[in-house]
């Protein structure tokens, strides 16, 4: 799993390799990306990225602009 980065550019960086390889049965199993809504608007977020960084609903639009998560309808 060393070629797989996490949505914030790094390689994936789990403390407990036991987490990573859930979180990647999840990857495996229902894809990359989780649909996340706030507000009416909708981004699609890695799923490395929010086991390893959590997200506040408050800061989606920002987190998502500076990581480059695409928005969809």
């Amino acid at each position: 799993m060393s070629n797989i980065f996490c949505g914030c550019g790094e390689p994936l960086h789990y403390s407990d390799s036991h987490l990573q390889e859930i979180v990647q049965h999840f990857v495996d199993e229902l894809g990359e990306f989780v649909e996340v809504r706030v507000n009416g608007r909708a981004w699609r977020i890695p799923r490395h990225f929010l086991a390893l960084h959590g997200l506040m609903a408050a800061r989606i639009a920002e987190i998502a602009a500076r990581y480059r998560f695409k928005e969809v309808s």
